[in-house]
């Protein structure tokens, strides 16, 4: 029959024992990380003709006809390649636009998987500045494809029996975000300056100012989207301005709370 202190040393020695049965020792490695889900990319069409791409990064707009190819934005490189295999089973045209919302990685990191196959790339004036500064400092500089053709405040282009047209509202995700109109279609591409039911992307606004320009141009925006019809059809429903006030009010709480803190 053991003794009191035969019993706590046993007991002592029995959790030390599980303790180190259960916790990876000096030298040894540690589990490894359950592997990430392939990324399986995805041609979704909306109408006439246009419609997005997902796989990982930036959502894709497109515009596919048998006269025109029109492209925005080009996630990563590998995304690219995924978007360039799918996009030959739909067309044997080149694309005759690429259009980049704003410089960001995953919605430039493309380009230059893109480029043989574009005949032209359009941005925002800022975007290329924005797009060398940001390769420098991630030393990417030979992976980059730049816009040829730069607009200011707008850009339009007929393409396709479909009129595409850019609209640039001021700093808000960054300082060259656009936003191209689908007009016929009816479709809008905010890029990343819009996130469905989720906090609007403002993190790189730095004062009150900016983030009163951002509100001014989400809600510019939102008429966009919310008012614009095209001849014939009938204009958006109720339950549709319903939702497009909603966002607006949300955009409005998010801003301004966030200009009180920076």
């Amino acid at each position: 029959m053991q003794n009191r202190r035969e019993f706590i040393l046993r007991s002592s020695l029995a959790v030390a024992a599980g303790a180190l049965g259960s916790t990876p020792l000096f030298g040894q490695q540690a589990p490894a990380a359950a592997p990430q889900p392939p990324t399986v990319p995805v041609f979704t069409p909306i109408r006439r003709n246009v419609g997005t791409f997902t796989a990982r990064g930036g959502t894709m707009g497109w515009l596919v006809t048998p006269d025109a190819v029109l492209v925005i934005d080009s996630q990563f490189a590998d995304t690219a390649q995924m978007f360039l295999d799918g996009l030959k089973t739909r067309t044997p045209r080149k694309i005759d636009l690429l259009l980049n919302t704003h410089h960001h990685p995953d919605h430039t990191g493309g380009n230059k998987v893109l480029r043989p196959m574009v005949t032209k790339i359009v941005s925002h004036e800022n975007v290329p500045g924005l797009q060398k500064k940001q390769a420098a400092a991630a030393k990417t500089e030979d992976a980059q494809a730049y816009a040829d053709e730069t607009f200011k405040d707008g850009w339009k282009v007929d393409i396709g029996k479909e009129k595409v047209s850019a609209k640039y509202y001021g700093p808000g995700h960054t300082s060259g975000d656009a936003v191209f109109l689908f007009q016929q279609a009816n479709i809008v591409h905010m890029g990343d300056l819009m996130s469905h039911q989720r906090h609007p992307r403002v993190g790189e606004i730095a004062d009150r100012q900016l983030a009163e320009q951002h509100l001014i141009g989400a809600r510019q925006v939102h008429v966009v989207v919310v008012v614009e019809t095209c001849e014939g059809e009938e204009p958006p429903s109720r339950g549709q301005q319903r939702n497009g006030n909603r966002g607006a009010d949300h955009e409005h709480s998010i801003t301004g709370h966030g200009s009180r803190r920076v």
